[in-house]
């Protein structure tokens, strides 16, 4: 996305790209470790989520492309062995359909000892992916966990207004990782509050009547010398002239 957008308008189809939005509740737990164009990688407490985005059938050098994102992923995840771990995006390939890129993808989920939430015996039967205009349906978007028994829920949606050809998939994930960081307690929460976490001032928490009364009363004197300023930078060349005709 950057280099297209270096190199000058964007014209046709918009791009694409990865996206990851995390309660409030959770921020002072939550550090971004990578950010991509094809995927985003954050750690919110014991828990790493992942973000990605796999080039889709027809772009150049494919394969060696997911070969080189799937690779970099599992050298992250191999930084966290003992947090838990979900990936959830578009991987724009058919698991169950043997091809170079379902097999790289495969390998990823089983050396990282992932399981696809779709196989979890719910009963989905949309296609993640539908263009009626075309006539073709598949199912290439996918999320991914390695406990099975923190996924309460899996489904696919078909919201009224939808204006993507994908439809949202959902998960509803319960972990202890989460619980113990927004309860404050626990020995997550401990490594919660060792991670490195940037403070941020949050002026929509800030009581802005009062902001504005005490900033009134400080500045006032200041804009009343400022204000007389501009009035004998006004004056002075009228009296000047003034002076001049009376001479």
């Amino acid at each position: 996305m950057n280099d297209a957008v270096q190199q000058g308008p964007l014209r046709g189809r918009p791009y694409g790209g990865v996206m990851t939005l995390i309660s409030r509740t959770f921020s002072r737990f939550t550090r971004v470790v990578c950010a991509t164009d094809r995927y985003v990688v954050v750690v919110v407490g014991m828990l790493v989520i992942i973000n990605v985005y796999l080039p889709c059938s027809g772009t150049d050098d494919r394969v060696d492309l997911c070969e080189e994102i799937l690779y970099n992923l599992s050298l992250l995840l191999s930084e966290y062995p003992q947090h838990q771990v979900i990936v959830g995006g578009d991987l724009n390939v058919e698991l169950d359909r043997y091809n170079s890129v379902s097999v790289l993808v495969n390998d990823f989920l089983d050396d990282n000892k992932l399981y696809r939430c779709d196989q979890l015996n719910y009963d989905v039967r949309l296609s993640t992916y539908y263009n009626e205009s075309l006539g073709h349906a598949s199912s290439i978007d996918y999320i991914l966990v390695d406990n099975i028994d923190n996924v309460l829920e899996y489904s696919v949606l078909d919201p009224d207004v939808n204006l993507s050809d994908h439809r949202p998939i959902m998960t509803r994930y319960c972990s202890s990782a989460l619980i113990d960081c927004a309860s404050g307690s626990g020995s997550d929460s401990a490594k919660c509050r060792s991670t490195r976490c940037i403070p941020q001032l949050r002026w929509d928490h800030a009581k802005l009547d009062i902001y504005r009364n005490i900033t009134d009363v400080l500045f006032r004197p200041l804009f009343e010398e400022v204000r007389q300023f501009d009035l004998s930078t006004i004056m002075c060349p009228i009296i000047s002239s003034m002076m001049s005709i009376m001479h």
